[in-house]
């Protein structure tokens, strides 16, 4: 009780967190679990462009092999982020079973006590027994991370017993075909979600092996309100590009009495990412959004908002389609919003005229867990400056000026993950690329 208490009633949690959804596909049986995820994703953005989806596809990663035994430390290590960022839902495709995840357990019931995490997230795991819950002599990874005090999950969709993979995932989508209908304006109760699941797939026995371990009387953190925002179809980088918006409820009514904060994610295109076929077979072709272009805190007076947008300045240069994300809050309700039509025209050709010869600079050692040096292999007497950007579009370091051919910095206190960086210099030369912070 303490924990939906906690769920339900902490003030400080409001973050985009509740509008994320992370995708776990495993490796095994060629790419089948990796499309299955990838499919589910495509499913949830074709209900709805608002929520921020997150993929970790294992085959993607290093696959470290000692002896008989491997694991995916990178994997590992994103997950744990996940679950300590938060996401509305996590969910799991592939083999398993009541310790943990996939074969190398990417994660499992030792993982419980490092995460301390406290933005609880649906955990929808479709493994064989993951959450077999009548052995009183064993605690299953399920029912562990549900129990825990202080981390874990808030509930899980799950198996009791062994499942196959393809009625297993036909049940997965109709989870998402289900749980973000509104009926009278409410969203739906996890018991009431699994119910017309279950009732959907009537006469597949996988039924009686799949659960919901939790409150069946439990609603998830969706943003209750609606962002409306006005803008055009394409951002221009000549000039300022306003955007303006209000709170709304779903009737379209302002909501005037909402004063608070607005968090506006820009990703540009999907980008294609191929994974490295660890186990043999053919690499996984997949698309994912994974530059962030903007990223940025709004105030909101009396339900309005009114921002401007210079591309001249964002850290990423990039043309084509773009999505904007919105995240409303004011400490006691949250609003959310979206538009994934918008399109990113001549990006620094007017203001800024960047050449096309990049600046010849080598950042190294990339991947890094210590010190980073940032080296001009072609100095001249323009002032050079550098910044770094987490995935977020958050800025880590910012205009940074190298000196002497070269600059040196520790990532000892980052947190694993991809980092951007964007050098620039008073001849409009640019270089831009990615970090990877691995300890």
């Amino acid at each position: 009780m303490n924990k939906i208490s906690y769920y339900k009633t902490n003030l400080t949690s409001f973050d985009n967190w509740r509008k994320t959804i992370t995708f776990i596909g495993d490796d095994e049986d060629g790419n089948t679990h990796m499309t299955q995820a990838n499919s589910l994703s495509n499913l949830v953005e074709t209900i709805s462009c608002e929520h921020i989806i997150e993929k970790i596809y294992l085959d993607e990663y290093v696959q470290v092999v000692n002896g008989t035994q491997q694991s995916y430390p990178e994997v590992e290590q994103k997950i744990v982020n996940s679950f300590r960022r938060g996401s509305l839902i996590m969910n799991f495709t592939g083999h398993g079973g009541r310790v943990g995840l996939a074969y190398e357990n990417v994660i499992d019931t030792n993982s419980i006590d490092t995460l301390n995490n406290f933005n609880y997230p649906l955990l929808i795991t479709v493994p064989s027994a993951t959450s077999r819950f009548d052995d009183p002599a064993f605690v299953t990874f399920g029912e562990q991370f549900l129990l825990a005090p202080n981390a874990g999950s808030i509930a899980s969709f799950s198996t009791t017993r062994l499942v196959y993979s393809a009625p297993t995932f036909a049940l997965n989508q109709n989870i998402y075909n289900i749980i973000f209908n509104k009926v009278s304006g409410n969203y739906k109760t996890l018991g009431e979600v699994i119910k017309e699941v279950k009732n959907l797939n009537a006469n597949d026995p996988n039924n009686r092996n799949f659960t919901l371990l939790g409150d069946p009387a439990l609603t998830l953190n969706f943003p209750e309100l609606v962002v409306n925002a006005v803008h055009p179809d394409t951002l221009q980088n000549s000039s300022a590009n306003t955007i303006t918006g209000q709170i709304e409820d779903d009737n379209g009514v302002l909501q005037s009495w909402f004063t608070g904060n607005l968090i506006v994610l820009i990703q540009g295109s999907k980008d294609t990412i191929t994974t490295l076929a660890n186990d043999g077979g053919s690499p996984f072709v997949f698309y994912d959004r994974r530059k962030v272009i903007f990223y940025d805190t709004i105030p909101i007076l009396n339900g309005l908002f009114n921002y401007n947008i210079n591309l001249n300045s964002l850290p990423i240069h990039i043309t084509g389609n773009a999505k904007i994300n919105y995240y409303a809050f004011n400490g006691n309700v949250d609003a959310s919003g979206c538009n994934d039509s918008i399109y990113i025209n001549d990006l620094l050709t007017s203001i800024v005229d960047y050449s096309t010869t990049e600046i010849d600079a080598t950042i190294f050692p990339n991947p890094s867990s210590n010190n980073v040096t940032i080296s001009l292999n072609d100095f001249s007497n323009d002032n050079y400056s550098f910044s770094l950007y987490n995935n977020m579009g958050q800025v880590i370091l910012e205009n940074k000026m190298i000196t002497n051919h070269s600059f040196t910095f520790s990532v000892q206190n980052f947190t694993n993950g991809i980092y951007y960086y964007s050098i620039t210099n008073n001849s409009n030369q640019y270089k831009s690329g990615k970090l990877i912070v691995r300890h």
